[in-house]
């Protein structure tokens, strides 16, 4: 029996060391990744960005192009810290480079697009030479035409390509990492939180040198970080109020706090990076259909939360407008907040309270109309709160349950504030008005 025991033991520590080494080739060092399914679309995506990344590990090799860079994202011309390549392409045309943001940045331009262009000529990036016209090595400056962003050769198009920066004012100023080089750089093969990427270093007589690494949140965090993915949407810039003649019930989205990541960190889907909130207004005098109310007709604000800003469960101040007046016949609204997607869908729906017309009556009776509003969306619809016009009135300066925001520049001319609502959800915010 001793020799079986033997056999039985040596068996059981040659599986525990195999497993051993199936888990010492899931560490950092040792990053091996999933095999990720791709649709044709997808896949050229991938394609592109892969050759894009291996571009730029060559071009952040100088220091002004990688300089440059940096500084297009830094001036905030686009939401959630990203440029797109064809600004860096082409600076002359770009409003990107025109706008006085970029020129406070004080770096120059034409330096990424140089080193671009030469590395393009004398390497092997057959996506990229198709994307600028050529099949070989004749690249030049005239061969790049910039296309708007809704244009161009679909989702792969190189001028819709961006380079993502998450972090950034964790890493200001200049993107150096720790070893003194540039930012650690990814490509778009996934929708996920996570994926490989190659991180410079310095090696061998000061060259820099690239090692697998394994992306994620935290890396992002801790290490400059570009990722190259696709789109990006300018920020949009106020708009003023115009001037009232009579005297009108305003209410605002006040202040929001997001408190959970809603997108991926790496995506060729266009959902990565921060998340894109949807403020919406649902009433009853809105567009109808089969006597529903179907959509939020312009009642609809966009603001966007960076991965920092959502990581560290900041409070943003917004200040738009969520009911430009609010009718004393409106007896009820629904405040509905989701977060924007290219894909996936969920709705909106019930019913409201609303003073109506009856045909042969003088007088407005009480009536009730349903709402069914649709919206693309990958997640769980994150609020959707019907306030009573006449509640919402009397209890707008009172404790909800979560305290106050302080704001020295709203409307009120006391010590009072604007309280919190859903102190404890995804979502917080505060509700402002105002009488003109």
């Amino acid at each position: 029996m001793k020799p079986v025991k033997t056999i039985l033991m040596g068996s059981a520590l040659c599986m525990a060391i195999i497993s051993c080494r199936k888990q010492a080739d899931l560490s950092p060092r040792g990053l091996t990744h999933p095999l990720v399914e791709r649709t044709a679309e997808q896949e050229s995506v991938a394609g592109l960005t892969r050759e894009v990344a291996g571009l730029l590990e060559k071009v952040y090799r100088d220091s002004l192009a990688y300089r440059e860079v940096n500084a297009t994202i830094y001036c905030g011309y686009y939401e959630d810290e990203r440029v797109l390549l064809g600004d860096l392409l082409d600076p002359e045309r770009s409003n990107l480079y025109a706008s006085a943001e970029f020129r406070k940045q004080q770096a120059g331009a034409g330096s990424f697009r140089k080193r671009f262009l030469e590395e393009v000529r004398t390497g092997l990036y057959p996506r990229v030479k198709a994307e600028l016209g050529e099949s070989r090595s004749t690249v030049n400056a005239s061969a790049i035409v910039i296309q708007p962003v809704t244009t161009g050769s679909g989702l792969a198009s190189l001028n819709k390509l961006c380079i993502y920066f998450p972090y950034s004012e964790e890493h200001v100023p200049g993107g150096i990492n720790a070893s003194g080089v540039a930012a650690t750089i990814v490509s778009t093969d996934r929708h996920a939180d996570s994926g490989p990427g190659r991180e410079p270093y310095k090696c061998s007589l000061g060259s820099i040198c690239y090692r697998q690494v394994l992306v994620d949140d935290n890396y992002a965090f801790s290490h400059p970080t570009h990722i190259v993915g696709v789109g990006a949407d300018p920020i949009a810039k106020p708009q003023t109020e115009p001037l009232k003649e009579t005297v009108v019930n305003m209410v605002y989205h006040g202040w929001g706090r997001l408190t959970r990541q809603m997108d991926k960190l790496i995506s060729f889907t266009g959902n990565g990076g921060g998340s894109e909130i949807k403020l919406g207004r649902i009433s009853a005098y809105l567009k109808t259909a089969n006597q529903q109310v179907t959509g939020f007709t312009g009642d609809l604000v966009t603001v966007h939360f960076t991965r920092s800003e959502i990581r560290k469960s900041r409070w943003k101040r917004i200040f738009s407008i969520w009911d430009p007046n609010w009718a004393t016949t409106d007896k009820e609204e629904i405040y509905a907040v989701y977060e924007d997607d290219t894909e996936g869908s969920s709705t909106f729906n019930g019913s409201l309270n609303v003073s109506v017309s009856i045909p042969g009556k003088i007088a407005k009776v009480e009536g009730k109309v349903g709402y069914e509003v649709k919206v693309k969306t990958q997640d769980n619809i994150l609020t959707q709160r019907k306030f009573d016009r006449t509640s919402y009135y009397r209890g707008a300066l009172l404790n909800q349950g979560w305290g106050f925001i302080r704001d020295d520049n709203d409307f009120l001319q006391s010590s009072l504030d604007w309280p919190i609502y859903d102190g404890a959800a995804v979502w917080q915010y505060t509700m402002a008005n105002r009488d003109y």
